[in-house]
């Protein structure tokens, strides 16, 4: 919503997720592309959710969507996990997205799906 109050930011509903497109903060993420927490997919001002992922050619919506369904399966869980996950990532891989981040295995695969 403050991506919304800062940028020209257009607000619609799909992929099982609330979506905030051209949020101009995801911008301030180093590499990021978009972020998903719950039901609510913030997207990049270059990169929207219809950007064709590079790693494995679905749009960027769909890798989105399956961490709105780890977010249900979860719930309150979400959060601390893919903060677990992505330290993970980090530590081993030197990137969030890394093999060792076990929240982003399946969102990646092609086609993207919620778990490996």
């Amino acid at each position: 919503v403050l991506g919304a109050l800062v940028g020209p930011t257009k607000v619609t509903l799909g992929k099982n997720a609330l979506n905030f497109e051209n949020n101009v903060l995801i911008d301030l993420l180093p590499g990021a592309s978009a972020m998903t927490l719950g039901n609510i997919a913030n997207y990049a001002v270059e990169d929207g959710p219809h950007y064709i992922d590079r790693d494995n050619g679905y749009p960027v919506e769909d890798h989105e969507q399956q961490h709105t369904f780890q977010g249900e399966w979860l719930g309150p869980l979400y959060i601390p996990v893919n903060l677990i996950g992505g330290v993970a990532g980090l530590v081993a891989d030197h990137s969030w997205h890394g093999p060792h981040n076990f929240m982003e295995k399946g969102p990646q695969k092609a086609p993207p799906r919620p778990w490996p």
